[in-house]
């Protein structure tokens, strides 16, 4: 049984990434995906693809990602963690590799810093040297390129050797990728062809991206990935575990036993169907919204010491007209108050 620390005050988790696994709700499939990415990872696969999780905001992409990353830490294989943010967004592809891609990485790596460091020195030397960039198709010139295979062969050798131990490639877990594409999309095809000779000499790096759209489709990087798109809960038992388990696991953690109204469980199925439906263009129930709403029908119901979570027409207009994120809140807002009148 966890221990009251390790579990949060509210279990539904609808602003952060879910780091208690019993509370990642009906991710069975995905999950199984990763452990399969990992099992091939250690077995030394040299035909495994890096991987790339794509779907909607606010689906779960960053909490598989930080999933996979403390399995990899339990088998004991170092990664290095990436998050693009809107600063990123308008940096050259050249800047992003080697400035945030591998400076982050060096910085995360800790005791391997100077070996990768020899890598990102390679970058700016390359830059230095004038080996740049097409004007047009976005591919990396052919002289550069080659210089690039040649400087990097030898190093990405060594420093796989050094950071695995036991032969593992570096592996880079890049979130919210969707920001570069949205803001530079000329610069992309530029970007995505650093990425591939970073993945294909010596096999000595492996990306785990995520991102909302899949950009990199008609990209010849697109042989390096597998996909593993991520999207709305599809059945309704899955809607109806999302508002029922995260209460069965608080109450066995705490020794409460603390119910959810059968009504105001209704009212959230129904209400975020019909916003998934109109928003999502999506047959199914987003299980952000799912989260959201029960979270706050869960924190008034600790605030008043009831013992049954009940979604109130106040509460729910109030945490519907709170949703950052314009579509959602006016179509929460609608079918509320038609549900709730």
């Amino acid at each position: 049984m966890a221990q009251k620390t390790d579990f949060p005050l509210n279990p539904y988790i609808w602003s952060e990434p879910i780091v208690n696994e019993r509370l990642f709700i009906n991710r069975t499939w995905e999950l199984s995906k990763i452990d399969g990415f990992l099992e091939r990872l250690l077995a030394h696969d040299k035909t495994l693809l890096s991987l790339f999780l794509i779907g909607p905001r606010k689906r779960g992409k960053t909490t598989l990602l930080q999933t996979t990353m403390r399995r990899l830490a339990e088998k004991g294989i170092p990664y290095a963690y990436v998050t693009l943010t809107r600063d990123h967004a308008f940096l050259s592809p050249y800047e992003l590799v080697g400035d945030v891609f591998l400076k982050q990485t060096m910085i995360q790596f800790g005791i391997w810093k100077r070996y990768l460091y020899k890598i990102w020195d390679t970058l700016r030397r390359v830059k230095k040297a004038g080996g740049g960039f097409s004007g047009s198709g976005g591919e990396i010139e052919v002289e550069a390129k080659q210089k690039l295979l040649d400087d990097f062969s030898p190093r990405f050798r060594h420093v796989a050797k050094k950071i695995g131990g036991k032969g593992y490639p570096v592996v880079i877990f890049l979130d919210e990728i969707q920001y570069y594409q949205d803001n530079q999309p000329q610069s992309v095809p530029i970007l995505l062809s650093f990425l591939r000779t970073l993945i294909e000499v010596e096999r000595s790096f492996i990306f785990v991206m995520a991102g909302t759209s899949d950009f990199i489709n008609s990209e010849p990087i697109a042989s390096n990935f597998q996909r593993l798109p991520v999207g709305p809960y599809d059945q309704d038992e899955d809607a109806e575990e999302a508002v029922e388990k995260p209460l069965e696991v608080y109450n066995e953690v705490n020794g409460t036993k603390i119910k959810f109204d059968s009504v105001s469980k209704k009212v959230i199925i129904e209400s975020v169907k019909s916003v998934t439906d109109e928003v999502d263009k999506s047959d199914g129930y987003n299980p952000f919204l799912i989260n959201y709403l029960c979270h706050h029908a869960f924190d008034d119901c600790i605030k008043k010491k009831k013992k049954t979570v009940v979604l109130t027409r106040e509460n729910a207009l109030h945490a519907a007209s709170n949703l950052q994120i314009e579509e959602y809140r006016i179509a929460l807002i609608k079918k509320l108050s038609e549900s709730m009148p």
